[in-house]
């Protein structure tokens, strides 16, 4: 079986073309939000002067020491066997099984990974299809990301493009739709995040650590997991956002 038709690799075309669809959507508010907020945050902290320059301090997010807990080859192997956690239709999905809006995710590592294609959504796109687990190296193949990219681009794929991805391992101990799991029964799953879910983890990651470093909170493991439905005129879509767990029954 080749390797563009693995299971991992099901659906995940799509999941690209959702991608870029909400990065285009994105791009212009984005940039103007964030210079925004960060004059905003300037002025603020200087009673309406512009702050002077100073180094940054090095600040650590949350959730770091679980960042690549599993190595690469080890990903690699989970990638093909365990179930995905993907959002859709406003609900988080275990694989066919609906878990409802919302779960409580206990995390045990954090994996980056970029997938590459044609930037087009058809049945081509498919075949074109490759994911590396380190932006330097095909999954797979061995070959470079950056030889492929350009192999794509003359082979006439203008739109040829490399999209990061978030993978967080982990178990679902508690979903909207079954409630508690019980220890026993619980199945290390993958979180697939995309682009913009990942931003959301990384605003999350970032929030907690700035609180774990004042004292303010304690560092977490389990997390809370929602499933957020967006549409853009015909196009839909489900991002992920995240927050501290609550008490569950």
């Amino acid at each position: 079986m080749g390797l563009k038709n693995q299971p991992e690799f099901e659906n995940e075309t799509n999941d690209v073309a959702e991608t870029i669809t909400q990065e285009q959507e994105m791009t212009t508010t984005t940039k103007d939000a964030g210079a925004s907020a960060a004059l905003a945050i300037a002025k603020a902290a200087t009673g309406g002067a512009v702050a002077a320059h100073r180094p940054a301090t090095k600040l650590v997010l949350a959730f770091s020491e679980k960042n690549a807990v599993f190595d690469v080859s080890t990903v690699e192997s989970l990638a093909i066997a365990l179930p995905r956690i993907k959002g859709e239709q406003g609900s988080l999905f275990q694989g066919d099984v609906d878990l409802g809006e919302s779960i409580q995710f206990d995390i045990v590592s954090i994996s980056p990974r970029w997938v590459i294609g044609t930037g087009e959504d058809d049945k081509e796109a498919k075949e074109y299809f490759r994911v590396s687990y380190d932006n330097e190296t095909i999954s797979g193949e061995g070959g470079s990301v950056a030889a492929y990219m350009e192999s794509l681009k003359a082979q006439g794929f203008d739109k040829a493009n490399k999209s990061p991805y978030l993978d967080i391992f982990g178990f679902v101990t508690w979903s909207d739709k079954k409630g508690a799991v019980d220890p026993e029964s619980r199945e290390l799953s993958c979180l697939q995040c995309s682009k913009t879910s990942m931003g959301a983890f990384t605003a999350f990651a970032t929030t907690r650590g700035l609180l774990e470093s004042q004292g303010i909170a304690k560092p977490l493991d389990l997390i809370e997991v929602h499933a957020e439905k967006r549409a853009s005129g015909t196009n839909k879509y489900t991002n992920f956002s995240f927050k501290a767990p609550t008490q569950k029954k």
